[in-house]
């Protein structure tokens, strides 16, 4: 991954202005809710020029709530679900964050291994 991807990518995960969910790229439970984010689609707000729309309480970006190969392969990432080693373990970056591990710390994980 290029560097100033990752780090313009792991400076939004720090930066508190993105709230962390789970079950997608980017969602919204009822109107007026703030949108939760998982750390990939995060990666796709900073990093990918595209337009977001809404559609039944989920995000898509270019028409996919899930990552696709052009958009992944536009981040610079090896694949649409990374898979890094967390505590020993590798596993992916989805899972990471559908398990709670928070934004910082995935950050960092992105940091040191991708």
């Amino acid at each position: 991954m290029p560097v100033r991807m990752r780090k313009a990518w792991t400076k939004a995960l720090r930066s508190g202005e993105y709230v962390q969910g789970s079950g997608g790229l980017c969602l919204q439970e009822r109107d007026g809710d703030k949108p939760t984010w998982c750390c990939l689609g995060v990666g796709v707000d900073v990093l990918v020029d595209g337009e977001w729309k809404y559609d039944r309480g989920q995000w898509s970006c270019r028409g996919d709530a899930d990552l696709p190969i052009a958009t992944y392969r536009e981040m610079g990432l090896p694949s649409e679900n990374p898979v890094v080693t967390f505590y020993g373990v590798e596993t992916a970056l989805s899972i990471l964050n559908d398990d709670g591990v928070p934004f910082p710390k995935i950050a960092d994980i992105i940091d040191e291994q991708l």
